[in-house]
């Protein structure tokens, strides 16, 4: 049974994430790469575009990559996870009690962000399903939000995920190891 203080803090989340997410639609239009919504699909010359914006910034930081994508209009998942990361980082509904966590995935390449109660070690690898049933996960390239160890019936009944589309439903199915490579910021 999820607690009274655990359905806060993962309301708390949800609101910083749909917050976060919402960058993408409601302020700068950043279409995702490779097809990932059939709706906002890019075309060749579009990543070519965002792929010359990449190469101005070899190693760019999570400022930088936000920066060039916000520019251009597009970007791939790790664009639009550096996005999520600065504004959950900074967002005030998770101060002091969230720390957000950019994170891939070992041996794919795909790049999201963890929400927990504890800051990670850089380079450590996880199992998602040994954190805690409040972390959350923010996805910004499929644009989805959700708590991976949370059962179904807990989640749908307090209105704790979007309705996922297909590609929500396959992203969430690949990520279970996660490595962490940033984990809080302080944005200057």
């Amino acid at each position: 049974m999820v607690t009274d203080e655990e359905l806060k803090l993962m309301y708390t989340r949800k609101h910083a994430a749909q917050s976060a997410l919402r960058f993408f639609t409601d302020i700068v239009n950043v279409k995702s790469t490779n097809a990932c919504c059939p709706c906002e699909y890019t075309n060749a010359e579009e990543e070519a575009l965002l792929g010359r914006e990449r190469d101005k910034v070899p190693n760019a930081t999570a400022e930088q990559m936000m920066k060039y994508s916000t520019l251009v209009g597009y970007g791939n998942c790790s664009e639009k996870a550096a996005i999520c990361f600065c504004s959950l980082s900074c967002n005030p509904l998770l101060s002091g009690n969230s720390v957000a966590t950019l994170a891939r995935m070992p041996h794919q390449d795909h790049l999201f962000i963890i929400v927990s109660d504890f800051e990670m070690v850089v380079g450590q690898e996880i199992d998602i399903r040994n954190l805690c049933r409040t972390t959350m996960v923010v996805d910004g390239w499929t644009e989805d939000w959700y708590f991976p160890n949370l059962g179904w019936y807990t989640t749908l009944s307090n209105a704790l995920t979007p309705f996922p589309s297909l590609n929500q439903l396959a992203g969430r199915a690949q990520i279970s190891i996660l490595k962490v490579c940033k984990s809080k910021v302080t944005l200057s």
